[in-house]
């Protein structure tokens, strides 16, 4: 069985919910990233890079599932800290991406949001009782719905090439979905300390 505050969650259920899931990103990110290839955006790039971070941390939460609290707690923790660290690479990439003059193909981008809001709707549906368990639980919840939040973005972000021709809204949609996604680990980490306190 779960341990204490996701004992009440069904194991099984939540097994299955997590490796579909970890499939799906798994899939999407091999998609994703063939597209951003083509199609020049940063945030294309980046929402592949998190299909493939997302699939990492959906295995460890698999992996950590049956593990102590104070085990989870730390993995969890673990988690948010990468995700913070990679930010700064990846908005240095996003950047010199920009500046090297690179036209995003709104076309592409259109195409690889609809697919990725359909894919983490999917994830949510199956993954909507893990608001309910500890932080290592409700990161993979919190990494699902901030990701449904950036492909939206994305297409908002390709219809306002399209009308405008610039590509400086790729980069500020790359620097927003940074953000959000460093938000999401903070949230993260603070349920994760607080389960730390409370074990101590």
């Amino acid at each position: 069985m779960l341990n204490n505050s996701v004992k009440v969650l069904n194991e099984d259920k939540v097994k299955r919910g997590l490796y579909l899931v970890l499939w799906v990103h798994i899939v999407m990110f091999f998609v994703v990233f063939a597209t951003a290839l083509k199609a020049n955006s940063i945030a294309v790039y980046l929402d592949a890079m998190d299909f493939f971070g997302d699939a990492i941390g959906y295995s460890l939460s698999i992996y950590f599932l049956n593990k102590n609290n104070k085990i989870r707690s730390y993995v969890s923790v673990c988690k948010a800290i990468v995700i913070i660290i990679c930010a700064i690479p990846i908005l240095a990439f996003a950047v010199q991406h920009y500046i090297a003059g690179y036209m995003p193909h709104y076309e592409l981008m259109t195409m690889t949001g609809s697919f990725g809001i359909i894919a983490h709707a999917i994830c949510l549906y199956y993954l909507n009782d893990l608001r309910k368990g500890d932080s290592n639980l409700v990161s993979a919840w919190v990494l699902t719905i901030n990701d449904l939040l950036c492909n939206l973005l994305i297409i908002f972000t390709s219809f306002t090439i399209y009308l405008t021709g610039h590509a400086f809204w790729d980069l500020l949609t790359a620097i927003i979905i940074l953000m959000i996604a460093v938000f999401g680990a903070l949230k993260i980490l603070k349920r994760a300390f607080v389960e730390l306190k409370n074990n101590m």
